[in-house]
């Protein structure tokens, strides 16, 4: 999650659902993490979205994310710079910082 929190300071992140459902249909999310407490009908529609556009969907747990990024209600945030989306995975991957999904 450091990595999502240096995004943020760098100026990298959509937050909140509307801004990342705009970045994601331009293009420009790299990848999206949401909270486990995102409600069921707002998760359905933010991974058809991402399936539909190739994008990586992470879920964070509750309450990390928006403490991560500064915006403690934020429950879904898109990274937008490939080589923190990149970094993200990796760190993922490897630890148990967040889930696919």
């Amino acid at each position: 999650m450091k990595m999502l929190g240096f995004a943020a300071r760098a100026g990298k992140i959509a937050a909140g659902s509307l801004a990342v459902e705009m970045a994601v249909k331009k293009r420009k999310a790299k990848a999206v993490i949401y909270d486990e407490k995102l409600s069921e009908n707002s998760l359905r529609r933010l991974k058809s979205l991402c399936e539909r556009n190739g994008i990586l969907l992470l879920e964070a747990e509750e309450g990390q994310l928006g403490k991560t990024i500064g915006k403690e209600n934020a429950m879904v945030a898109g990274v937008l710079e490939r080589l923190f989306s990149d970094r993200i995975r990796e760190l993922a991957e490897n630890t148990n910082c967040c889930t696919e999904g």
